[in-house]
């Protein structure tokens, strides 16, 4: 991309209108391919070391992951609620990308109206189940295996992405001895439920916060 920047620069005003178009598709497509070689490399790069696992209270991740996307929640007005949510050990990098990704995806398949995420935790047959809700585009449920795999997409372009990211909250569960699955409705909002062994983890009262831009 950046070769094609200094090619624009230095035929600046020798180029005409259908060369500068065909330049344009070139950086578009250049800026696509790093996404992309990005979302691989995070991808192929979710492992579950156990050495590198801590106990940690979710609601501290899905803080961080919110900040990660501050920029989406504000340009949305997004509101994000929190419930009580339980110390984990897992590998917290990992899980602040997997609440990233979920809260993104949230904010980026909403519907007109502000878009709304709440995000609770319950104890289910000796695990904790998380469930991420929001009243987005949703979703036709036959569909909802298919979105978990790679370069699997539901929507058109108009929706930016290169399908890599759910794959990813995936395997990252998976490698937590997890699973992850999802309920969707066209137009009625998308759940997404994924289950973390307790093992020698506590349910803790934290309250329930709001976030709004």
């Amino acid at each position: 991309m950046m070769y094609c920047q200094l090619l624009s620069r230095r035929c600046d005003g020798q180029l005409d209108a259908e060369a500068k178009e065909y330049m344009s598709y070139v950086e578009q497509g250049t800026r696509r391919m790093n996404v992309l070689l990005q979302d691989l490399l995070a991808y192929s790069r979710v492992v579950h070391d156990e050495d590198q696992a801590v106990i940690c209270n979710l609601s501290d991740v899905i803080e961080e992951a919110i900040r990660n996307c501050s920029v989406a929640i504000e340009e949305s007005q997004a509101e994000i609620s929190i419930g009580p949510m339980p110390k984990v050990r897992i590998h917290r990098p990992q899980m602040v990308q997997v609440f990233q990704n979920l809260i993104s995806n949230a904010i980026k398949y909403r519907r007109e109206e502000r878009p709304r995420v709440e995000i609770a935790a319950a104890e289910v047959d000796g695990d904790w189940q998380i469930t991420v809700s929001d009243n987005g585009i949703g979703f036709d449920n036959q569909y909802a295996d298919r979105i978990f795999g790679i370069f699997k997409r539901l929507h058109g372009q108009e929706y930016p992405g290169t399908g890599i990211g759910l794959a990813i909250c995936q395997r990252v569960i998976e490698r937590h001895h997890g699973r992850i699955w999802a309920e969707s409705e066209p137009n009625r909002g998308t759940r997404f439920h994924f289950r973390l062994p307790v093992r020698d983890m506590h349910l803790v009262g934290v309250v329930g916060s709001q976030r709004s831009a």
